[in-house]
């Protein structure tokens, strides 16, 4: 899983696969805005990695569908509830 991929980054940081693995599992679990940035970040290895920036695409259609309005309350029901339960967005809600 995630912790998988980024043992994979941190060993071999050139190694694109792991970023691409990484950000396929976050958009999956429908973590859009980290799975872009985790495509990024390989795309800095690897800038003509067709496969990262398809992962770009697929991130982007989907952040664009929330902010439009274009999701169904079930989907921003549940978008909300996983980012509450994520922790760092925990952090940034303690955080005076």
């Amino acid at each position: 899983g995630i912790k998988a991929a980024d043992k994979c980054i941190e060993l071999e940081p050139k190694f694109v696969k792991g970023y691409s693995r990484k950000g396929t599992l976050q958009f999956f679990m429908k973590e859009y805005d980290k799975a872009l940035e985790t495509y990024q970040l390989g795309l800095e290895q690897d800038p003509e990695n067709a496969e990262l920036k398809e992962g770009i695409e697929r991130c982007a259609a989907q952040i664009g569908r929330f902010a439009s309005g274009d999701a169904s309350k079930e989907e921003m029901a549940e978008r909300q509830a996983h980012a509450m339960a994520d922790p760092e967005v925990q952090g940034i809600l303690k955080d005076p």
